[in-house]
């Protein structure tokens, strides 16, 4: 036993002198301790590096020969994707400006129903004129060539969503009304209040007058100025086509 062990011993001290002996090992354990190595052990690092460098290379060429497929890839379905475009602008018989235009039309068209949609039933109502004129201008659109594109026609039914929640934000009943010429049937203040629309009471005609005593009242004078015999007595009772008349809720 003891000669085995004095054995071992003399193998680690043997082995321990070996690497002391090895710079290259005693470069890589304490590389603090030298600022240089030997030719054989940086001849060994640079061939390393450089097989690293080349197969990293490679590696570069062969990701760029992938982006280049890919980009000629995607030319190649635009162009494709260009000439389906194409085939159907010219079965509608459009072109790319038409199509602009009408997604400029459909543009300024949801702003004002948006702008509309924020306004109270009452405010709504007294631009109702504009709600109708939008509608013609959707409806417009809805005629031509260029409707039939689905983009185009996905954003028409947009509108038309948006158009009726603006519609139903119309009060039911009327907020003003305009006084008509009705033959043999003269509008007055008594038969306004009955309209089913205003009050459905006849009897109301004084809340009418009420709200509209200026404009009733201003027109009466004139009237007075301008006839020698009066008809009528009293301004309410005297009222002009075209006039428009607001009515209190």
């Amino acid at each position: 036993m003891k000669y085995i062990g004095l054995v071992l011993f003399s193998v680690c001290v043997l082995f321990s002198s070996v690497q002391a002996e090895d710079p290259v090992w005693r470069y890589q354990m304490n590389p603090e301790e030298y600022d240089t190595m030997t030719l054989e052990s940086y001849e060994v690092i640079l061939a390393a590096t450089l097989a690293r460098e080349k197969e990293l290379k490679e590696q570069i060429a062969q990701e760029q020969a992938q982006i280049e497929s890919l980009r000629q890839q995607l030319t190649d379905i635009d162009a494709q994707i260009a000439a389906v475009i194409q085939e159907k602008y010219d079965i509608l018989g459009i072109t790319e400006q038409d199509v602009i235009d009408a997604e400029n039309e459909i543009a300024s068209i949801r702003q004002e129903l948006e702008l509309l949609l924020g306004l109270t039933p009452e405010e709504l109502l007294k631009r109702k004129a504009d709600i109708d004129r939008n509608e013609a201008r959707i409806n417009a659109l809805k005629e031509k060539p260029v409707s039939y594109l689905w983009r185009i026609r996905d954003q028409i039914i947009e509108l038309e969503d948006l158009l009726a929640r603006v519609k139903a934000n119309l009060p039911d009943k009327l907020a003003e009304y305009t006084v008509r010429l009705i033959p043999e049937r003269r509008d007055c203040l008594y038969r306004i209040a009955e309209y089913d629309e205003i009050y459905g009471d006849p009897t109301q005609w004084p809340q009418i007058y009420r709200a509209n005593k200026s404009l009733i009242d201003g027109s009466y004078d004139r009237y007075l100025k301008n006839v020698e015999e009066p008809k009528y007595s009293r301004p309410q009772d005297l009222i002009f086509p075209g006039q428009v008349l607001d009515i209190p809720r």
